[in-house]
């Protein structure tokens, strides 16, 4: 016998490589306390179930009275380690309008593989202190390469990895020489949370908490310029003044 069974999704959100912009599908650990999470084959965690909104998932036609979202917090760690851990906040119920996951961007770590014709940037952020003490979980962004900004993110050890694919020959800005340049001017920058210092050993970060307040005067930063090009790599070390 046959049994029809309506069900609404109440949010959904889905792990995308901060280099390609590519669904991570490889197998994730997600801890989402007090949501209850369903994986697809796509990559796309949808939220099945979410503290007092049980009701309006026992149908699929929405209610009337469809509820305003809530602020949740998932933690995802890679077990194959390409990926940094990171903690995220999503929303639930998303708005009836919103048909699309929600994205969160997962960072390479800096042993994860990268293609050859990547312009690559191996980047280290450390304090000014004597000797210079490593800075975990800084922000790094890269600007002037690609129409978004390139961004990564330190591990424990103050290392970075970033990567901008298709970067190509560009003309010239000189009126002699070479009609194209084989290189691209750019700036990197770092921006470091002081308070992440003090923080537990097993502490992971939300890197959006920087990400979406890039101007505040709580973060140090430091900035350098740098020329990339595509199949090179650039060995960069961002000193940050505590």
């Amino acid at each position: 016998m046959n049994q029809l069974v309506d069900r609404r999704v109440l949010a959904g959100f889905r792990c995308i490589d901060a280099i390609t912009s590519r669904s991570v599908v490889d197998p994730l650990t997600v801890a989402a306390p007090p949501l209850t999470l369903l994986r697809n084959r796509s990559g796309v965690f949808a939220v099945m179930e979410a503290p007092g909104l049980r009701s309006f998932t026992a149908q699929f036609l929405p209610p009337t009275n469809w509820p305003a979202p809530s602020a949740f917090e998932v933690t995802i760690k890679d077990p194959s380690l390409k990926y940094l851990a990171r903690r995220a906040n999503i929303s639930a119920p998303q708005p009836l309008a919103s048909t699309a996951p929600q994205p969160v961007v997962l960072y390479p770590t800096p042993a994860a593989a990268v293609s050859p014709n990547w312009a690559v940037i191996r980047a280290s952020v450390v304090s000014n202190a004597i000797p210079a003490r490593p800075l975990p979980y800084a922000l790094i962004q890269v600007q002037g390469a690609g129409s978004q900004p390139p961004t990564g993110l330190t591990n424990s050890n103050g290392e970075a990895l970033l990567a901008v694919p298709g970067l190509g020959l560009k003309l010239s800005s000189s009126a002699s020489g070479a009609v194209t340049e084989a290189t691209t001017a750019a700036t990197i920058t770092a921006w470091f949370d002081p308070t992440t210092l003090t923080r537990p050993a097993n502490w992971i970060p939300n890197p959006d908490d920087i990400l979406t307040n890039l101007s505040s005067s709580q973060w140090k930063s430091a900035s350098q310029s740098i020329q990339l090009g595509p199949g090179q790599t650039v060995f960069v070390t961002l000193t940050i003044s505590l």
